[in-house]
């Protein structure tokens, strides 16, 4: 049985594809552990949705973010 996955474009984007999988399950459990009070706080101060993200949970977000990136790297350099 022939896949035809050999130069093949389609096999290159299947293969970045899988590391966004990682990224997201790594991102949604710290965003969702992050404690909701912060974006209340931020809300109650007069700030947006976008600037709540930008200038609150990012900077708390950096360590996994920074795995995230890391993990990605060392995956896409072993191919």
């Amino acid at each position: 049985m022939n896949l035809n996955m050999v130069n093949n474009p389609m096999t290159i984007w299947l293969m970045w594809a899988g590391g966004f999988d990682f990224a997201f399950i790594v991102l949604y459990g710290y965003f969702k552990g992050v404690i909701s009070s912060y974006s209340e706080a931020a809300y109650i101060d007069g700030a947006g949705y976008f600037e709540t993200m930008v200038k609150i949970m990012f900077p708390l977000a950096r360590p996994s973010i920074i795995t995230v990136i890391l993990f990605n790297f060392l995956s896409f350099w072993n191919e």
